[in-house]
């Protein structure tokens, strides 16, 4: 099978319409992380695109924790004090609900703030590294982030 350089992951060579029906088509059919990416690009001088919004904020990258596979998921908390650390980095938080990334690992669940992108980067590209940091968060509440 030949690839198309202009249209690496093969969406429909039918126009975009702009609709979420057509966006939502053509993300499903290939469901590939990259696929919204490709489908602005492919897209490119026709009208914008709307993913639904179930589709636009669906998490399909691969999350880890110290290198080894991890689920993990997108969610607001709302921060509790630790009541052991007088200096808690959060203290000013809580009460407040925030963005964070709820993490599952060895049967522990725990979260990382998440409102400047450093959850959900440490646990995809940092591969849950050490190395790249983060900030635990005690959590009184959670739901899902849409």
């Amino acid at each position: 099978m030949d690839i198309n350089p202009d249209n690496p992951l093969g969406f429909p060579e039918e126009p975009c319409d702009g609709t979420a029906e057509h966006a939502g088509h053509v993300y499903n059919k290939r469901n590939s992380m990259f696929a919204r990416a490709e489908l602005t690009r492919f897209c490119k001088g026709r009208p914008p695109i709307q993913l639904p919004e179930h589709l636009a904020n669906a998490t399909v990258e691969q999350t880890f924790w110290n290198g080894e596979p991890a689920k993990a998921r997108k969610v607001w908390v709302v921060v509790a004090d630790n009541g052991v650390f007088p200096h808690y980095w959060a203290r000013a938080l809580v009460g407040q609900e925030v963005e964070a990334v709820e993490v599952v690992y060895g049967g522990e669940t725990f979260y990382l703030y998440d409102e400047d992108n450093s959850g959900w980067f440490k646990v995809t590209r940092g591969k849950g590294s050490p190395g790249w940091g983060s900030k635990s968060l005690i959590v009184s509440n959670v739901r899902e982030r849409n």
